[in-house]
């Protein structure tokens, strides 16, 4: 059984140097941070405790972020990542609320130790002493004290990092963020013409000469010169633009029709979209066990399960002429096109599939189990079936969960 800390193991924490830690942790820029706070956190202890063999990135990506040990810091840089969100947080923290703290925090670029700097500060002559308080009233003042230190001190025994969320892993790279919505002219263009368009004629552009005698000049002149996406990815962009960990400065939209293929290399991407509306999602159904495939003539799109398990179908099929409300969705994590960086795939039978989809994850009470499971291989494909009512999804479960692709 371990043995409780020393005097001098607990003398730290009330090192001055870690109030300082502990004011700047409970300041409003940091108390929703949770990742970088409890990256500051365990670098300063570290510092404290006179243990920097245990600062090293390894070493924090192993025991602040949960990573194996075994871990590639050349290949996850989470720590790196982190450290400079870091860096940047507490140079606002001492601009403004922090502005009169008596001791700052500086992590120095190369380093994770921490430095802590003395405010320089002029001379002011000392008002009088106060008159000591009546003996009643200090045993008062040290009830109280030794109260809030009991407090505090359960909350230091009790605190845990935020779990990682799926947003975690799309942002924690430096790499630029490409979010890409359906496009929902060529959804129009191929139930019309009954034809399917793949990923090469739609990067190339063929798929609008092909089609056109199926359209008058104006209605084709619209659905080629128009950008259309549907509501379902609009609400998907907008929350996702929403949440606080976004990177304002490398987050961009780009419609499905305006994207190359280069795009899909040295980017983190979003793809919304089944194929009849954003065909590139096609380039990455080699890696899924759970492909998608459109019959325009039959009007049905399937999810093809190629290696079903026990209790699994090989087969889940919507059809648009069915009276059957049920719709499919697939949520798929992966590599992208140059293995440089990651892919979320977020792809839905009907407008409902991919709603379904959103609420899915964007929940990370729903996302959790499966992140942990797939945090060793950064790969996940979740299968949901979902009941809808006037293109709004009523009701969802889970039939099928890949963390392997197999």
């Amino acid at each position: 059984m371990r043995q409780s800390p020393t005097v001098e193991e607990r003398k730290w924490l009330t090192d001055r140097r870690w109030l300082a830690v502990e004011r700047v942790l409970a300041s409003p820029k940091f108390c929703q941070a949770t990742r970088i706070s409890a990256f500051l956190r365990y670098v300063s202890e570290r510092t404290l405790t006179g243990k920097p063999e245990e600062a090293t990135e390894q070493q924090v990506g192993i025991h602040v972020f949960g990573r194996t040990p075994g871990y590639n810091p050349a290949e996850d840089n989470i720590v790196r990542s982190t450290a400079r969100q870091l860096r940047e947080r507490l140079a606002l923290y001492y601009q403004e609320e922090g502005r009169e703290d008596a001791i700052r925090i500086v992590l120095a670029r190369g380093s994770y130790l921490p430095a802590f700097e003395e405010r320089t500060v002029e001379p002011v002559e000392a008002p009088p002493a106060p008159l000591p308080p009546p003996p009643s009233s200090r045993r008062s003042w040290l009830t109280a004290g030794f109260a809030a230190a009991t407090l505090a001190g359960a909350g230091w025994a009790t605190w845990k990092p935020r779990p990682e969320t799926i947003w975690d892993w799309l942002t924690e790279s430096p790499k630029p963020l490409l979010l890409v919505p359906g496009d929902s002219g060529s959804v129009i263009r191929q139930n019309l013409t009954r034809r399917s368009i793949s990923v090469a004629d739609y990067a190339s552009g063929a798929y609008q000469d092909t089609a056109a005698a199926a359209f008058r000049p104006d209605v084709l002149e619209d659905l080629s010169g128009r950008r259309y996406t549907s509501f379902a990815d609009l609400k998907f962009a907008t929350r996702l633009a929403m949440l606080p960990q976004m990177p304002r400065e490398r987050f961009a939209v780009r419609f499905a029709r305006d994207l190359h293929v280069d795009d899909l290399k040295g980017a983190n991407i979003i793809l919304v979209g089944a194929p009849q509306g954003n065909p590139w999602v096609e380039l990455f159904h080699k890696d899924l066990n759970f492909q998608i495939h459109s019959n325009e003539a039959a009007r049905t799109l399937t999810f093809v399960n190629r290696r079903p398990r026990t209790g699994e179908t090989a087969r889940y099929e919507y059809a648009a002429t069915s009276s059957d409300r049920h719709a499919y969705a697939l949520l798929g994590f992966g590599q992208n096109l140059d293995q440089s960086g990651v892919v979320l795939l977020v792809q839905g039978t009907t407008v409902a599939g991919i709603e379904a989809a959103t609420e899915f994850l964007f929940n990370e009470e729903s996302m959790a189990p499966i992140l942990r499971q797939a945090r060793a291989g950064r790969h996940f494909e979740v299968l949901l079936e979902t009941k809808f009512l006037n293109a709004s999804s009523v009701g969802t479960a889970v039939r099928a969960i890949r963390l392997d692709g197999g």
